[in-house]
């Protein structure tokens, strides 16, 4: 874990090196971009049946929500253009269609835009100060897949970005990173990806001991290193901080299904509290529950896309 201090004037990149969190720090030379627009997308929740391979609003999985995924995190951008989490005083909106800024995110308040996402970006909202988001970096082609980082900010601490959004963007990109802020987080955590099918014990931050379950989709390595095109090496990471403990339990079920991994995904999953199960839904596969192993998948309604 680390501390990066930060000048009025810089923007920080926050990306990975193997295991090891590093900073690229640019420094900024325009001013705020006033030509921000909000994105307003409210995710679809009609309870009908989604249309078999037609994705919802922006992109988004059209299912029926369950509730039980209602406030489940699921990656950026899409999920955030429907507002959620909410983040008290702040909103979630886009950048440009450019080819520089398309598919990023902001997090702006009253004073201006503090964060800017790139893709695949989780964020859970742990209290209205309390920012955790995790993100894995995706374009390792062999070896061990790399950790999920997990990184806390506290949101009455980032200031205004400072330059235009675009250009921070585009930087932010160069360097790898998948996130840019004007101030460094709390903390970066790292979870190892490279074993499945094994408990660990870990000693979570004091600030995610308060979780009791933390559900995140991760590759791993463990499942299988450097898969073909007609397999994946999809993982849950069971991670529970309050107790010190983390497991991987592969997908089997979406694994060896010899989908289009490139087309097809898991986006989010969440444990129903009244039967312990946990539900999931994608991007053109139908919403599904696992089974009490957590590695093989049942259908709400038959068929895969």
């Amino acid at each position: 874990m680390s501390k990066h201090g930060h000048s009025p004037a810089r923007t920080a990149f926050w990306g990975q090196a193997g295991a090891t969190a590093f900073p690229v720090v640019l420094t900024a030379g325009d001013s705020l971009d006033d030509r921000l627009h909000s994105v307003n997308v409210v995710q679809e929740k009609t309870g009908q049946r989604a249309d078999i391979g037609q994705p919802g609003p922006q992109g988004l999985p059209r299912s029926k929500a369950m509730g039980i995924l209602d406030n489940a995190p699921g990656p950026s951008p899409w999920y955030l253009r429907s507002g959620s989490p909410a983040v008290p005083g702040f909103e979630w909106r886009g950048i440009s269609q450019s080819s520089r800024a398309a598919g990023a995110i902001v997090l702006a308040g009253r004073k201006g835009p503090v964060l800017i996402l790139d893709f695949h970006n989780y964020v859970v909202l742990l209290d209205p100060d309390t920012l955790l988001i995790w993100h894995q970096h995706g374009s390792i082609d062999s070896g061990p897949t790399p950790p999920v980082m997990l990184r806390v900010f506290r949101l009455s601490e980032l200031r205004p970005l400072q330059g235009d959004l675009e250009t921070l963007c585009a930087s932010m990109r160069h360097a790898g990173a998948p996130l840019a802020s004007s101030g460094s987080p709390l903390f970066e955590f790292p979870i190892p990806t490279t074993v499945a099918s094994r408990r660990f014990q870990l000693v979570f931050p004091e600030e995610l001991r308060r979780l009791s379950e933390l559900l995140i989709l991760c590759h791993s390595s463990g499942v299988e290193e450097s898969p073909p095109p007609d397999r994946s090496n999809l993982a849950i990471l069971v991670a529970r901080p309050r107790e010190g403990t983390y497991q991987l339990y592969p997908q089997d079920w979406f694994n060896s299904a010899k989908l289009d991994y490139g087309y097809q995904s898991v986006t989010r999953v969440a444990r129903d509290p009244r039967t312990g199960r946990i539900h999931g839904e994608g991007f053109r596969i139908e919403p599904f529950v696992l089974d009490k192993t957590l590695r093989h998948a049942r259908w709400k309604w038959p068929g895969i896309l």
